[in-house]
């Protein structure tokens, strides 16, 4: 369960106990303290659940932003050196890894087969 479905179901509790409690404040005055907190911590809970989604979606949109700039700056700098010395600014060279050719790969299967018969 997710932290707003969690916030939910306690402000929907909250709700319900206010709402059972109201018939029953004639009766028993001494309760509408109880009954007065709740109703405020529920407009509180509410406002800050609203207050943390907006902070959750600003920080989405920010780490969005983020990982835009630095995309175009890994590339600005991968592209403005690519043809100058890279080692000289910093970016490391790719290490040029050489694949096996298909028939050295494809021999040693047949190798195997050949010890196991």
């Amino acid at each position: 369960m997710s932290n707003a479905d969690v916030i939910a179901s306690r402000i929907a509790a909250w709700e319900h106990f206010a709402t059972s409690l109201q018939p029953l404040l004639d009766e028993m005055p001494y309760l509408q303290p109880l009954h007065d907190r709740i109703e405020d911590l529920i407009g509180e809970a509410r406002e800050l659940d609203l207050q943390q989604e907006k902070v959750r979606t600003e920080a989405r949109e920010l780490t969005h932003r983020r990982q835009a700039v630095e995309r175009e700056g890994q590339n600005l700098r991968a592209r403005s050196f690519a043809s100058e010395d890279p080692v000289r600014f910093g970016i490391n060279p790719r290490v040029k890894r050489r694949r096996e050719s298909n028939a050295a790969a494809s021999s040693e299967p047949e190798t195997a087969k050949s010890d196991a018969d």
